[in-house]
């Protein structure tokens, strides 16, 4: 006690006490931005919208035969993602049947009924 008299202090990593006005942070002004926006999404990104500009395409340069199984088109599908989606790291494999099964088979169907109504 007598150091603390003489002005000496020692310290034993201890931290000050806090005062009212330390614990107040002030936010960045755009901050009120960010605070609406959901967080990213966790995990491997989507194809869908991929596989789904795929046979958009397709379809409108006309590769898409509606007499055929929809099997027969999951090469030019994958081939066109080869070519224009590169970052999604498409092989022969990948992105697989079901997947793009599971994202034209609406896709085709509606192609399908469009073409018997006319």
């Amino acid at each position: 006690m007598a150091e603390a008299q003489q002005g000496h202090l020692r310290a034993f990593a201890f931290e000050r006490p806090r005062t009212h006005a330390a614990d107040t942070i002030l936010a960045p002004r755009d901050a009120a931005q960010f605070a609406n926006q959901p967080a990213p999404r966790k995990g491997r990104p989507t194809v869908v919208p991929d596989i789904a500009d795929a046979f958009d395409a397709l379809m409108t340069m006309g590769k898409i035969d509606l007499s055929q199984s929809m099997n027969a088109h999951y090469p030019a599908i994958r081939a066109w993602l080869r070519v224009h989606r590169p970052d999604a790291a498409p092989t022969d494999a990948k992105p697989d049947s079901e997947t793009i099964r599971r994202v034209i088979s609406p896709l085709f169907k509606a192609a399908q009924s469009q073409t018997n109504k006319q």
